[in-house]
Order: C-alpha cells, then sequence, then structure tokens
C-alpha cells in the first residue's frame, strides 16, 4: 500500500440527467479491469446544505431513490507526472451500469431541527453485459442464422459488440436458446460458454469501450517498456500444466472412431475422453481439430504490485516490456519476453475520511494498492470468469411435414441433404411462427423392425440441443386409429387416410375377442373378420 494524491472524475447518469461528482467527494473506490470486462465500486459525499445557509443542494437524491438504471462513468488519473514521464499520465476511465446501491444519511446534531447537510452515497458497477445478460434468460428457436445474428439479436442496445470471425457469421440450420432461469445459466453464461467450448475469444476493448469476438486474440499493438520505480514487487507465477491426453470417440456402428488428441506433457494414462455420435465423418475430424485447439499449454505469467502510480496505461490489452534501460536488471526472467495485461486492479480509500476534507476539489490523497496480471505475448489462453453451463436438451412440441400426397393425405417425407446424404424429417416448430427445422429420419419411435414413420402433422415432442434436433416422441394417435374404450380393444392403422388406407384392429364383442382386418379404397372395400364360432372373408363395392 502507498499514498498518492489523484484526481478523479465521477458522473452518474439517471434517467438521461448526469450529475457530476467532484474528485475530492470520492472517499474510496475499487476497480477491477480484466480482458472479459470490468467490475467496481465507488462511495463519495453530496452536501445538502442550502436550506441551512449553504450554497449546496443535493440534485442526486431523487433519482438515486429510484428504480431507473444508473451509468457510471469513473476516471482515476495521478495528479503529478513522475520525472521518467514525457507527458501527463493516462487516467483509468471506465462507463459502466449500476448495481447494488447504498445511501447513509448523516444528521447534524448541533442544530435543532437535526438536519441532514451531508448524504454518503455508495454503488457498485460493472460492464454492460455482465450486468444485464445476467438478468437475461432467453428460450427461443433460431433458424438460418449466424451465431452473430443470434447474438446481436438478444444483446440489448446498451452492448456495443464487434466481430472478426471466419465462421461465427455463418448460417446455421439450427440455434436453440434453452436458458431457464431455474437453473441458474443466463445469456451472459451461454456466450462465455458457446465462445470456450468452441475455442473463440472474448474481450472488451477499454478505448472502444465495447466488446469483441474473435477467433484468435488480438496480435496488434507496441510494447511499452515498464519503469522500474514503479513497482514494488514482481513474481512469476506457473500455471497448473495439463497432464491429459485427450480421443474424440465417435460411437456411430457404420464408422466407429477413436481418434486421439496429442499433449507433450501427458502422463500415461491419464486423459480427457470426448464422446460423439454422428454419421458423417467429417464432423469427427473437426471435433478432434476443436479439441487440438482447446488443449492449451500454458505460459508463465506475471503479478505485479505498484508502489506509486503507474507512469504508463495498464488497461488489459496493453503490451509491456521491462527494458534494463528503465531500471531493470538485464537478467531478470522477465526481461526475455513482450508481456500482455490481461488485469488491472485499483483500490483506494481516502487517507483523511472526513467528509470536509477537500470537499468539492478534484482530487484528495488515497491510501492505493494497485496491482496488475500478466501473460506472455503469444499465449493462446483466453481468460474468462466462472460461468454456469446450459442445461440442454430442452423440449418442445412441433408437426410433421411431408409435401407428398393431397393435403388431406397422411403422408410421410424423407429429406435427404445432397452433400452428408442423410435423410431427415422436417418439423414445424408454432411457438416460434414455424420455423421448421430438420430432425433425422430414424426409427427411434419404436422398434426397427416395424416401418411405421412419423406422418403428416403428427404431433411430436422434439428435443433440442443448441443444434441439433431429435423427434424424442409422438404425442397423439391418427384420429382414425382411435377406439372407444366400451370395445376394449387396440388398432393398427396403416394408409394415407380413411377412405384409403387398411387396418387391423382387435377389439372385444361383450367378452368374446374379435379380429378385423379391412382393406378401404373409396367405394372398395375388403375385410376379413374372426369372431366367435365365425371366420368372414368379404369384398364389396359401395354404392
Amino acid at each position: 500500500m502507498f499514498t498518492d494524491r489523484l484526481t478523479l472524475s465521477l458522473t452518474l447518469t439517471i434517467a438521461g440527467t448526469a450529475h457530476s461528482i467532484p474528485g475530492g467527494n470520492v472517499k474510496a473506490f475499487e476497480l477491477s479491469l480484466t480482458s472479459w470486462g470490468f467490475s467496481g465500486s465507488v462511495e463519495f459525499a453530496v452536501a445538502n446544505d442550502a436550506s441551512h445557509g449553504g450554497k449546496q443542494s443535493d440534485a442526486l437524491l431523487s433519482g438515486f431513490l429510484g428504480p431507473d438504471l444508473v451509468e457510471v462513468t469513473l476516471s482515476v488519473g495521478a495528479l503529478w507526472a513522475w520525472p521518467e514521464t514525457s507527458a501527463s499520465i493516462q487516467p483509468v476511465s471506465v462507463t459502466g451500469l449500476g448495481t447494488r446501491k447504498s445511501l447513509s444519511e448523516v444528521t447534524t446534531t448541533t442544530l435543532a431541527e437535526d438536519p441532514i447537510l451531508v448524504r454518503r452515497y455508495g454503488i457498485d458497477f460493472a460492464d454492460p453485459a455482465a450486468v444485464l445478460w445476467r438478468q437475461h434468460f432467453p428460450c427461443v428457436l433460431y433458424t438460418q442464422k449466424s451465431v452473430q445474428e443470434v447474438i446481436d439479436a438478444e444483446k440489448s442496445s446498451a452492448v456495443t459488440i464487434t466481430y472478426d470471425s471466419t465462421t461465427l457469421g455463418t448460417a446455421l440450420p439450427l440455434f436453440f436458446l434453452n436458458l431457464d432461469p431455474d437453473r441458474r445459466a443466463s445469456f451472459y453464461d451461454f456466450v462465455l460458454w458457446y465462445l470456450d467450448a468452441n475455442a473463440r475469444v472474448w474481450a472488451y476493448d477499454y478505448t472502444a469501450k465495447g466488446y469483441k469476438i474473435s477467433d484468435a486474440k488480438d496480435a496488434t499493438g507496441t510494447a511499452v517498456s515498464l519503469f522500474g520505480d514503479d513497482v514494488g514487487s514482481a513474481e512469476i507465477v506457473f500455471p497448473e500444466v495439463s497432464r491429459a491426453s485427450a480421443a474424440v470417440l465417435n460411437s456411430y456402428t457404420e464408422s466407429v472412431a477413436n481418434k486421439p488428441v496429442a499433449n507433450a506433457q501427458a502422463v500415461a494414462g491419464i486423459r480427457k475422453d470426448y464422446l460423439m455420435r454422428s454419421a458423417i465423418a467429417q464432423d469427427t475430424d473437426n471435433r478432434v481439430a476443436l479439441e487440438t485447439s482447446r488443449l492449451v499449454l500454458r505460459s508463465n505469467e506475471v503479478e505485479l504490485r505498484f508502489k506509486r502510480f503507474p507512469t504508463i496505461a495498464i488497461q488489459p490489452g496493453a503490451l509491456l516490456s521491462f527494458a534494463a534501460a528503465n531500471l531493470w536488471s538485464s537478467e531478470a526472467s522477465m526481461s526475455a519476453s513482450t508481456w500482455r495485461v490481461w488485469r488491472h486492479c485499483l483500490s483506494g480509500r481516502a487517507s483523511e475520511p472526513s467528509v470536509e476534507t477537500n470537499r468539492d476539489e478534484g482530487s484528495t490523497t488515497y491510501d492505493l494498492e494497485i496491482s496488475a496480471n500478466l501473460e506472455v505475448e503469444s499465449e493462446t489462453f483466453v481468460h474468462l470468469p466462472p460461468f454456469a453451463v446450459p442445461w440442454y436438451p430442452g423440449y418442445v412440441e412441433g408437426k410433421v411435414v411431408s409435401e407428398q400426397g393431397a393435403d388431406t393425405d397422411i403422408t410421410y417425407q424423407m429429406y435427404t441433404d445432397d452433400t452428408t446424404k442423410q435423410s431427415t424429417y422436417k418439423v414445424t416448430v408454432p411457438l416460434w411462427e414455424s420455423q421448421t427445422i430438420a430432425a433425422p429420419y430414424a426409427p427411434n419411435l419404436g422398434s426397427g423392425a416395424v416401418f411405421m414413420p412419423a406422418y403428416k402433422d403428427s404431433r411430436v415432442l422434439l428435443s433440442l440441443s443448441v443444434l441439433t434436433a431429435e423427434i424424442a416422441e409422438l404425442l397423439d394417435w391418427r384420429a382414425d386409429a382411435q377406439l372407444t374404450m366400451d370395445v376394449q380393444g387396440e388398432k393398427i392403422q396403416f394408409g394415407k387416410g380413411a377412405t384409403k388406407g387398411t387396418s387391423i384392429s382387435h377389439t372385444y364383442d361383450g367378452e368374446n375377442p374379435r379380429l378385423d382386418v379391412a382393406r378401404v379404397h373409396e367405394k372398395d372395400n375388403g375385410s376379413i373378420v374372426i369372431s366367435e364360432g365365425a371366420l368372414v372373408i368379404l369384398v364389396t363395392e359401395d354404392p
């Protein structure tokens, strides 16, 4: 911890009205800036003495007491530059959204009315996505949309995102968000989980004040040499090394695969197995490539603790070096590499806590703690906050599509993909504007020895994952297949409908069982009836 005089700028914007707080009124602050976003808190005093002979009134109170969203802009900078700097030291500046608020009113007992002449406010805040998306739990189906389009559709106007990806802009047949509020995973969790699972990068840009999603970390920028006098201690830390090899297992019986993912640091017998099931060989190869990119051998990192306000910008994403010319030992292990900041933390508490000290001035003296965490510039590991894993599958109803026959015919249809040669059903989902999705054309509704495809307009229960769907159950009977309860029977109905089809039914006439086989084609009727003491075979043509 060290002491320094800082200049602060604080603005709270509520319902379109900006409230500027002089830096000297800020009594405490905390900032944690990371590669994925930021969080912070600030405590400050506001005078309210106009009605008792003073010159100030508290214009913040009414807005602060209400439920309106609060935008917080905080800038923290050094008041004086050090001799080593050629220009003023750049402040640390963020704009976020408020979360928890607090208010303490100081009663002045020396006056008869016991007036409240000063109020102490507190507010926590964070980057917009972290605040808003953690309360966002959409359950929605998208078809023929890219990941980028899905995120943009759900992100809110308060969140700005740019993209640099070769794949996230590609339209997908299906993309399903299943974010149940009772299962904890929010849209914020989902985005972090999905990008992490697909080896993509989520980063916050402190200059543009927005987010970036990309295939790889930003490789641009020029390293700036850090002054040795800025730093109180520097420690090299070594993240735990992954000792597991990996393998992708495809259980599809016609093309079983067990493909290894090499790890030079693996210990024999220790592994991670990723199980999948796909008839498409390329899917296995794609998964091997993905797991290879995710198996990152992490490099060592550096933890810095400062003894004065840094003379250069230490925001996440900045590149630093430890040059001997700037008071670093040429033998230091850190001097051989260029480093990227991924976390920068600042906390300060006014050395004199009295609300009168430096009131309404632009600066005050703080007891400070400042630290930074650095990674090697070439590091591919992506730092992310903890996140909850979304819950899949989700279950929704749909109706089977068939374009065979007349509109009134009960038909079935398989659709074959020209590229993969895989056959699927088409199913519409009425809940989401009757969008059409594909589900495997498979005997998952009964025995493989009985070919009875799902028919046109039949209600089915769909099991939806993020990118795939399956028919889990049939939800109703054909209208011409149902029997009344009094016959206590079973029936199988074949064909396109009641006037052109075949049925087999077993019923009871009292206590006597009866078997009926009937074929109908408009006026042409044929039947076989086996009942108590009788076998009747009949072919007729009805008028």
